[in-house]
């Protein structure tokens, strides 16, 4: 089984984390909002909302690639992540191949 893997971040790779994992945490929340809602919404609302989360993913995993490519983790494929607020580090679970 691969270890996890803790990389230290650069002041600029936490900030853009941060950043691209916050926008995501708010679109999915209001997300989940939208789906429970009673309201019916006509499909360009879906559309443009699930466009819109998918970009915010795509930003994201974009994000953590170009963390992994920097620090020579490039071809590690990856489970799962977790970064804190206000810290310099990004842990990574490998899953396996």
């Amino acid at each position: 089984m691969l270890q996890q893997i803790e990389i230290q971040l650069t002041e600029v790779e936490k900030l853009a984390l941060e950043f691209q994992n916050f926008q995501y945490n708010c679109l999915q929340i209001n997300f989940n909002q939208f789906m429970t809602s009673n309201y019916h919404y006509n499909e360009e609302h879906y559309t443009r909302l699930i466009d819109t989360l998918i970009e915010k993913y795509t930003l994201l995993q974009k994000s953590i690639f170009e963390i992994l490519n920097n620090h020579g983790y490039a071809s590690i494929p990856v489970q799962d992540f977790y970064s804190f607020v206000n810290s310099n580090i990004l842990i990574i679970n490998p899953s396996r191949r």
